[in-house]
């Protein structure tokens, strides 16, 4: 079965301009496609996931960075999105990692 799972992610401190988010996709959810990031319904910064439920967990890191803001760290990251707060906009990267489906690739769960 494939399920589509929502995780919140930190903005971080404005000032800092570094914003990790760190997420275990529980054991059952094997391969994984990252869908989008935006804003839920309460304000709060989120990414949507879509898992296929059978093999093993998952660890991913995901960086968000402002408009303006240094991305020295994240040029060989995988872009998931852009997200506007109204105040600000944010840049949200996923950390490159095996077994996951990017928003530009095929998927093929």
């Amino acid at each position: 079965m494939k399920t589509i799972y929502k995780f919140p992610l930190s903005i971080g401190n404005i000032s800092l301009r570094e914003a990790d988010t760190k997420i275990v996709i529980p054991k059952g959810k094997g391969k994984i496609r990252i869908l989008s990031a935006a804003l839920d319904f309460s304000g709060k910064l989120c990414v949507w996931i879509l898992c296929d439920d059978k093999g093993v967990d998952f660890h991913l890191k995901f960086r968000v960075r402002g408009t303006g803001h240094s991305c020295e760290d994240v040029l060989h990251w995988p872009y998931v999105g852009m997200v506007n707060d109204r105040s600000y906009i944010w840049h949200v990267f996923a950390e490159p990692s095996n077994g996951v489906i990017y928003l530009d690739n095929e998927m093929k769960l």
